[in-house]
C-alpha cells in the first residue's frame, strides 16, 4: 500500500500502519491532497485492515485495481469483456459508490487495458473534448458529480504489465502536485497514457519512462492528444 501526500510523502505497506495513517490524516486536516494506492489490498491479519475506514476517510483519492477494489468493498469483480465505456462505468459503479460512501472524495478504480473509472465533479466533463473520456450521469450520485471512464491505449505488443498501477499512481501524484490549474480529468488522461507505456517494457520500476523519453506535450497546459 502506498500513501502519497502531495507527491512528497510515500509510505509502503510494510511501514507502520498507524504512522502512515497519522501522516495521511494530518495532511488531510491541513488541506493537502492525499492519494492512497491500496496495493496489495489489506487482508486478514494485516495491521492496515482495522484502520481501513480511516484510511479511506483520510484520502482525497484512492486508486485500487479491480482485485483490490473487490477486496476493499466486498463487491465481486464484474465482467468487463466486450463492454463499451458506458457499460464499463456502470459495471464499476458499485465500487465507486462504496469507496465514496466510506469517505473518499474522488474514488478511482484502475481497470488495466480498460482504463480508469472515477467519481469526479460533473463540470470536468464540460471542459474536455477528448475522445478517450466518457461521462455517465447517475441518479445514485449528487447532481454535481458524475462517473467518468478514461480509456487506455491498446497495444498488441504488451511485454509486462507489472508495475503499471504504480506508474499510474506516481504519475497522478506528480500531476496533482505540479499542475494545480489542470482539470482532474486531464491529469487522469495523462497518467493513464504514461502508465500504458510502461507495459511495453520489462520490469516494474525499470519499465517507467524517464521524463525526457515522454512527449513534451504531457507537460504543457493544452489538452493532451495521444501521439
Amino acid at each position: 500500500m502506498l500513501a502519497t501526500v502531495c507527491a512528497s510523502c510515500i509510505s509502503p505497506i510494510k511501514s507502520n500502519a498507524e504512522a502512515t495513517l497519522y501522516a495521511l490524516e494530518q495532511a488531510k486536516r491541513s488541506g493537502l491532497i492525499t492519494i492512497l494506492d491500496p496495493a496489495p489490498a489489506p487482508n486478514i491479519g494485516s495491521p492496515f485492515l482495522p484502520l481501513l475506514k480511516r484510511f479511506m476517510q483520510a484520502s482525497t483519492m484512492v486508486c485500487p485495481n479491480e482485485t483490490e477494489a473487490a477486496a476493499i468493498t466486498g463487491i465481486p469483480v464484474p465482467d468487463f469483456e466486450g463492454k463499451n465505456s458506458i457499460q464499463i462505468a456502470e459495471a464499476a459503479l458499485g465500487w465507486i459508490l462504496k469507496l465514496h460512501e466510506d469517505g473518499v472524495t474522488y474514488p478511482l478504480v484502475t481497470l488495466g487495458a480498460n482504463g480508469v473509472v472515477g467519481l469526479l465533479p460533473k463540470c470536468e466533463g464540460e471542459s474536455t473534448n477528448a475522445d478517450d473520456v466518457t461521462m455517465l450521469k447517475s441518479d445514485l450520485v449528487t447532481p454535481d458529480r458524475a462517473i467518468f471512464h478514461i480509456r487506455c491505449p491498446i497495444y498488441p505488443n504488451v511485454v509486462d504489465t507489472t508495475g503499471a498501477g504504480d506508474c499510474f499512481a506516481g504519475s497522478l501524484a506528480f500531476y496533482m502536485a505540479r499542475y494545480p490549474n489542470m482539470t482532474i480529468v486531464e491529469k487522469l488522461r495523462r497518467s493513464v497514457w504514461i502508465a500504458s507505456q510502461s507495459v511495453l517494457r520489462h520490469g516494474t520500476q525499470a519499465s517507467f519512462y524517464e521524463r525526457h523519453e515522454l512527449p513534451e506535450e504531457l507537460f504543457e497546459s493544452n489538452e493532451f492528444c495521444w501521439p
